[in-house]
């Protein structure tokens, strides 16, 4: 399943790049009279001097060199032919020279030229002095918000703008996230990028890192690439703030197993803002509910979209939409015409979907008023922009299928306690008897009014039945379901129940406590229960006759208690020490029973 991804993975070229920054280390040095001399020639015909080795890679490398033309240093990422496995001739180099030629960001890696001779492919680019960010992370250990949020800005900016052009990138990490001279963050690295990839299209070339693969690259089925690039500065973020990747990458099933899971952080990581920490879950988030990059109407300002000031009402603004909607709708343009008026009516589409609802409304004019407040507004975009869920709705749906559930339970245990006791003989001949009884009052049906011996027999089963249920007292958890065993009811009535419970217990206080009175029945029931570790329905299924010896050896009192429990204990020990069943099982648990130790496998 990965034999694509690992396959992609030996292209990965060198991308950090360090230098003192020192002119004099560019210059060329004396040539070697061999045949890279004729290489020189060739980038010095460009007006390029060739400087230092910075990086290298599997079958490249690349050198700095001053540029006569743009009067400054640069990066030559220098191609050998030869090692080149020649898939990678054929498809991604093209590819990547053709991507990084028609595009032009201030977050973007300049691309100036590239030369190809017979043997070498040179690509001259803009030179980014000050390391990556992988460098900055390993040096600094974390970064804090605030200077994480500066560079996320244009994290989100860079990979908005190629994605905007139908370009992925498909391989986004730390390493490949230069500073320049200036410091400003630069995107660099375009071998794994694709061009025309506007969603729906699929990808299924599984490139990249593990570490900052998405769950449906390592899953090897057919992904959304832009989607994977969210996740993947989503992982960049985290490792911004934490200091560390957020998925371990050593086994790829156990990357698999975590990806799949909401994100972890380290017990010692530092204090994380609600509003970063939501926006990392949201983005390294299943895809059904992965964040976009873009966030209200993106760069442009959504009353502009629709012609509107901020000031205007909701009318203004419906009828705003109206005019442009009848103008742009894609229905009423031509076939040639449909494509740029159904992009046009999404843009208005969206600003009105905004604009009308009052409390995105409001969002969004505080996300005007401070943008400084990015991962606050990226974070509360996506509050506003899922499926609103009213929680008291949820609260009350959950609710209410549990006190049903509690209704139809208890009716079942009832109704299997009464058909037991229907067949128990001594309950049975019990009821007979009272029927008899009652029977005898009355007078026997004759003529027509006769029944049947069928019909007397289930006559009688139905008045067994009836007299059980009127006259049995069952306690305990098979006892008959009552209003306030429902938790809606329990919930209504909380208030009371709590107030009494609290009355309950400073009257204990006061009578037994402070004033040292006697124990009533009551009281003396509730501490044996207490000692017991019973509940209410439990304490309630014991026989009369059990509760009674209970009183009489007074096990209220808990130094009577544990003499008894002892005393249990030990009489327990002895009936199970003379019974033949247990014996046979001690033996079994010592020759053959599970956890015994042995050697012999």
């Amino acid at each position: 399943m990965f034999s694509n991804f690992i396959y992609c993975s030996i292209f990965l070229l060198v991308n950090s790049l360090q230098t003192s920054g020192h002119l004099l280390e560019v210059l060329p040095i004396e040539p070697r009279k061999t045949d890279i001399e004729r290489k020189l020639t060739v980038l010095e015909e460009h007006g390029f001097s060739l400087g230092r080795q910075i990086g290298h890679g599997s079958y490249a490398k690349v050198k700095l060199a001053f540029s006569k033309e743009h009067n400054t240093v640069v990066a030559i990422k220098i191609i050998s032919k030869f090692r080149t496995p020649k898939d990678y001739l054929k498809n991604f180099l093209p590819r990547e020279i053709e991507v990084v030629r028609g595009l032009q960001h201030v977050n973007l890696i300049q691309f100036y030229q590239s030369i190809e001779t017979t043997h070498r492919v040179f690509i001259i680019m803009e030179y980014a002095q000050n390391g990556s960010l992988l460098d900055l992370i390993r040096k600094e250990k974390s970064l804090s918000e605030n200077r994480a949020r500066v560079l996320f800005k244009q994290i989100v900016a860079v990979v908005e703008y190629i994605h905007s052009k139908g370009i992925v990138h498909r391989d986004i990490k730390c390493e490949n996230l230069l500073f320049d001279k200036n410091r400003v963050l630069k995107l660099i690295d375009f071998g794994f990028a694709r061009a025309d990839m506007q969603p729906p299209n699929m990808s299924e070339t599984y490139c990249g890192s593990y570490a900052y693969a998405s769950p449906e690259i390592l899953k090897g089925i057919p992904y959304q690439p832009q989607a994977s690039d969210i996740w993947a500065i989503g992982v960049v973020l985290y490792a911004m703030i934490i200091g560390r990747l957020p998925f371990d990458d050593s086994s790829v099933r156990y990357l698999l197993k975590q990806v799949q899971q909401k994100v972890t952080y380290p017990m010692n990581s530092v204090e994380l803002s609600t509003a970063v920490k939501s926006l990392i879950e949201k983005i390294l988030a299943p895809l059904n509910i992965r964040a976009t990059i873009s966030i209200y109407c993106g760069k442009e300002n959504c009353y502009d979209v629709l012609g509107v000031g901020r000031e205007a009402t909701k009318s203004e603004i419906q009828k705003a939409y109206r005019a442009l909607a009848r103008k742009y709708h894609p229905d009423l343009h031509k076939e040639s015409d449909k494509a740029t008026a159904s992009e046009n009516f999404k843009r208005i589409a969206t600003a009105y979907e905004y604009l009308k609802d009052d409390d995105a409304r409001v969002e969004y004019d505080y996300v005007l008023d401070h943008p400084e407040e990015y991962y606050r507004n990226f974070y509360r975009y996506y509050r506003y922009r899922y499926a609103k869920v009213d929680v008291r709705l949820v609260l009350i749906v959950t609710v209410s299928i549990i006190s049903l559930i509690q209704y139809y339970s208890g009716w079942q245990r009832y109704e299997t306690a009464i058909k037991y006791f229907v067949t128990v003989p001594k309950y049975r001949n019990k009821a007979l008897e009272m029927i008899q009884q009652e029977t005898v009052k009355q007078p026997k049906r004759t003529g027509k009014n006769r029944q049947s011996k069928i019909e007397q027999k289930e006559e009688q089963e139905l008045l067994i039945r009836k007299v059980i249920e009127e006259k049995m007292d069952i306690k305990g958890a098979y006892a008959k379901p009552v209003i306030t065993d429902i938790l809606w009811v329990q919930l209504i009535i909380s208030p009371y129940t709590i107030t009494k419970y609290i009355i309950w217990y400073l009257r204990w206080i006061w009578k037994f406590t402070i004033l040292r009175k006697e124990y009533g029945i009551e009281e003396k029931l509730y501490l044996i229960r207490k000692h017991l570790g019973m509940g209410q329905h439990q304490f309630d299924g014991i026989e009369d006759d059990k509760i009674h010896e209970y009183l009489e050896l007074e096990l209220w009192i808990k130094d009577n208690f544990k003499v008894w429990k002892a005393e249990q204990e030990e009489e327990m020990k002895k009936q199970m020490a003379d019974n033949p069943r247990y014996k046979a099982y001690r033996r079994y648990m010592k020759n053959h029973g599970p956890g015994r130790m042995t050697f012999e496998d």
